[in-house]
C-alpha cells in the first residue's frame, strides 16, 4: 500500500491545480501520474475539510 500524502504536498498540489495548472502538469512537477493527482482532489485531498 503506498505511503500515504503528507499535507503539505496535498496543499501544494490543489494550489498549482486551482492557479490553472493541468493535473497533467501538476503531475509532472510533482512526479506523480495525472490519476493519481485527480484522486487526491477528489479523495477529500482538496484544501476545504
Amino acid at each position: 500500500m503506498p505511503k500515504p500524502l503528507s499535507e503539505d504536498l496535498r496543499v501544494r498540489k490543489e494550489e498549482a491545480v486551482e492557479a490553472g495548472r493541468t493535473i497533467r502538469a501538476v503531475g509532472e512537477q510533482f512526479e506523480e501520474t495525472p490519476s493519481s493527482v485527480s484522486t487526491t482532489r477528489g479523495a477529500g485531498g482538496g484544501l476545504e475539510a
